[in-house]
């Protein structure tokens, strides 16, 4: 999905076409999301419409609170509602491919294929767990919550990873690429590193075809050897990071210094912006 988002990017600019990486950073997350959220087999008029309406949608956040027909707001009401129509339309061919004995081949697919095992009685692989009825569990406050899996609650849940795997991601690619662009020399030692890690990998593969090869290279293990790559990561979510303040509530009273408690139920809003660069100087700056 991502070389083949970056073969249209290359032939877009040997076009001259403007490339703007914000906008490619975003479309490339989305298609992965729906790869390991919902599944590769979703039609390509499907994934069109869910990245639409999921944008549609997002803009509601970032707009002025007026609704009637036509506002942003309004647009992204709808977005969400198309969104929701096509997640359940996808949970319920996933449950029907799960039904039929198919592999599972994305997050929803092992999800509904553990519903339909349970559903028929078999017996699970993993050592049950010690937990209440699905009906009865108690909330953070201690209240009783019907936490019965149904087919919206699964949508909803789907709906809550696609939104949290999008604007920090979609902003910490194009900062990636903004910067490794200003530091040529940056860029020339992750291109080596590599480089190495697909030579020594390709030789051990023989006469595999390149697709075959290029899997194998982007596997997990390969990716924890890229040392140097792994800094630069790290590098740029502290130099820019993709979400500047994360709220939190105290659930308990939290002492800050030897004067000052805060008190539980107190929401924090910590700026992770200034934390990140508070000792940066200009000896030690990316």
């Amino acid at each position: 999905v991502v070389r083949q988002h970056v073969k249209q990017m290359i032939a877009d600019s040997q076009e001259g076409k403007d490339v703007i990486m914000r906008y490619r950073a975003r479309d490339i997350n989305m298609s992965v999301s729906i790869d390991v959220f919902v599944g590769p087999t979703v039609s390509q008029d499907i994934r069109s419409q869910m990245a639409e309406a999921y944008f549609v949608m997002n803009e509601g956040f970032l707009c002025f609170p007026v609704y009637f027909p036509g506002t942003t707001l309004w647009k992204a009401v709808r977005g969400r509602e198309r969104l929701v129509e096509l997640l359940t339309r996808c949970v319920r061919e996933s449950e029907g491919r799960m039904e039929a004995g198919e592999a599972p081949g994305s997050l929803l697919d092992l999800w509904m294929d553990r519903i339909v095992r349970e559903r028929r009685g078999e017996t699970l692989d993993e050592a049950p767990r010690e937990a209440p009825d699905a009906v009865g569990l108690a909330d953070e406050d201690g209240n009783s919550e019907d936490m019965a899996i149904t087919e919206e609650r699964i949508v909803y849940t789907l709906l809550s990873f696609l939104f949290a795997s999008q604007d920090a991601t979609t902003s910490a690619l194009a900062y990636a690429a903004d910067l490794l662009v200003q530091h040529p020399e940056v860029l020339r030692r992750v291109r080596e590193e590599q480089d190495a890690i697909n030579a020594r990998v390709n030789a051990t593969l023989g006469d595999l075809a390149h697709e075959d090869k290029m899997h194998s290279v982007l596997s997990l293990d390969t990716l924890r050897e890229a040392k140097y790559r792994r800094q630069v990561v790290l590098e740029v979510l502290r130099y820019r990071p993709p979400a500047v303040m994360v709220p939190h509530i105290a659930i308990q009273d939290v002492s800050i210094t030897d004067e000052y408690v805060c008190p539980k139920g107190t929401v924090i809003m910590p700026s992770i912006w200034d934390a990140q660069l508070l000792h940066q100087t200009t000896d030690n700056k990316i």
